[in-house]
């Protein structure tokens, strides 16, 4: 469907979103809620009452494709005579054509300033500068699956400690990783570097773009409260700077001189930008205190890391991994890690049983193919119940560390 008019009276708008699985997600929700508001329209929970239904979708995995067209069913299901439904956020973007043979009467914003001539916008959508959201955003856009998950942390948290966790288990900050708690998310930038075979983030949002770093500290500054950590989000954090001649180093490093012993989480650590600047980040973590990183390594096989054309060594980033304990041991370390990647043996699946065992925390999924990716053509080779156990396997060897590693 193409945008047809221009609204200029206020809308009832309702604002669903695939939040809980993507944290730029969450972002664009809450850019969203304050652009709807500087523009003047009200935002209603029911959707039967809405006059636009924006459903912020989110297409990084085939389990998230199929959250995100839940969304959509219900909200076709749901609107009033008259409604639109717009879609927003990656999905739409990733496979437009397919997504329009199965939602033909939705809107696909390709670009923000469609959103801009869809609600008369006297507010452009870039004209507004913030870009953060704390935990109060997720019932505004729908459930809230992590309710109680919350109220068990704040009681562990309690139980076992403080948010450094005694440097050896930190037991406090995985159950806040966990339950989302506890945490100030600000964007850093969005899109990636790599072209990875497996991935269709970059079909959808491009290279990296990075945030002024003035911005990022006003944002901190107008949220940052004591006993939160600052979660900075990006596609890749590790990009960060390549668009404007800055680095991920120099960002720390402003945002701990700006807000002195802010607690900082990093999100999405490329392991190739370990590999190639170990002594940088290093430092960077020795000078500022760093909550937690992810590091995202996939796999424990060189041979699939190939495959899934990321290009870094699986010893010089356990190496790594290994010096980063002794020199920031207050410092959750936690990596994802897919199983069932085409040719994927038994033998890769032990070398990454064994990768995994070097972080303190770690998620992991089951391969699945998506449209658009590069590895999408392959074969995808490895029994679906061979991968349900594989990942049975690496979920309970993190089960075992989550609950005996101590405080």
């Amino acid at each position: 469907m193409t945008l047809i008019m221009t609204e200029k009276s206020p809308l009832k708008i309702c604002l669903v979103s695939a939040n809980k699985r993507c944290h730029s997600n969450s972002i664009i929700s809450s850019r969203l809620f304050n652009y709807l508001a500087a523009n003047g329209h009200s935002i209603v929970e029911n959707a039967g009452e809405a006059d636009l239904l924006i459903v912020n979708t989110c297409g990084s995995m085939e389990i998230t494709h199929e959250f995100s067209k839940g969304l959509f069913k219900e909200a076709l299901k749901d609107r009033k005579p008259g409604a639109r439904v717009v879609c927003a956020g990656c999905l739409g973007l990733i496979a437009p054509e397919l997504f329009m043979a199965e939602f033909g009467d939705v809107i696909i914003i390709k670009d923000n300033s469609e959103l801009d001539a869809l609600i008369g916008a006297a507010v452009p959508y870039n004209s507004l500068k913030e870009a953060f959201y704390d935990e109060s955003l997720y019932p505004k856009v729908g459930r809230d699956p992590v309710f109680f998950a919350r109220l068990l942390a704040r009681a562990a948290g309690a139980f076992f400690g403080g948010r450094e966790g005694g440097g050896k288990g930190h037991f406090s900050q995985k159950v806040a990783a966990v339950c989302h708690t506890g945490k100030l998310h600000v964007q850093i930038g969005s899109g990636c570097a790599g072209n990875c075979s497996f991935c269709v983030i970059k079909l959808a949002k491009g290279a990296p773009v990075s945030r002024p770093a003035g911005d990022i500290i006003r944002d901190i500054k107008k949220i940052y409260r004591k006993d939160y950590a600052v979660h900075l989000v990006g596609d890749d954090c590790g990009s960060y700077g390549l668009d404007s001649g800055g680095d991920l180093f120099g960002l720390v490093s402003a945002i701990s001189g700006e807000i002195p012993g802010v607690p900082l989480d990093i999100r999405y650590v490329n392991p190739v930008w370990l590999e190639k600047f170990p002594a940088e980040y290093l430092k960077m973590f020795k000078e500022n205190r760093i909550n937690s990183v992810n590091i995202c390594m996939q796999s424990g096989s060189d041979r699939i890391i190939s495959l899934m054309n990321r290009k870094y060594r699986a010893a010089a980033i356990l190496e790594f991994v290994d010096e980063l304990k002794k020199v920031s041991p207050r410092t959750l370390i936690r990596s994802h890690f897919i199983k069932g990647f085409p040719t994927e043996t038994w033998g890769d699946f032990r070398d990454t049983l064994r990768a995994a065992g070097h972080f303190h925390f770690h998620n992991s999924y089951v391969y699945s193919a998506i449209r658009g990716a590069r590895s999408y053509g392959m074969r995808d080779d490895v029994p679906f119940p061979v991968k349900a156990l594989r990942r049975a396997l690496l979920q309970a060897h993190n089960a075992w560390s989550f609950f005996t590693s101590g405080k």
